[in-house]
């Protein structure tokens, strides 16, 4: 059986903050039913992460593909 399509995707994602290198070739996919937890020490750029994911943020390289009718939250 073929598993569903990514309810989230990141391509080579990269992200920068206050100048700041934050992530960059992250690449990963979140599917149906699927659970990620973003562990990391303050400032490290979680919320960053969390917002480009939801779309608040645009990523400086890279893709985010996500459905339209889905809902991220962080």
């Amino acid at each position: 059986m073929k598993s569903p399509p990514p309810i989230v995707e990141l391509r080579d994602a990269a992200i920068l903050s206050g100048g700041r290198r934050l992530f960059a070739g992250t690449s990963w996919a979140i599917r149906p039913g699927g659970h990620c937890a973003l562990v990391g020490p303050d400032g490290s750029g979680k919320i960053d992460l969390a917002r480009a994911l939801r779309g608040g943020a645009a990523v400086s390289g890279g893709t985010i593909r996500r459905p339209p009718e889905g809902a991220i939250a962080h």
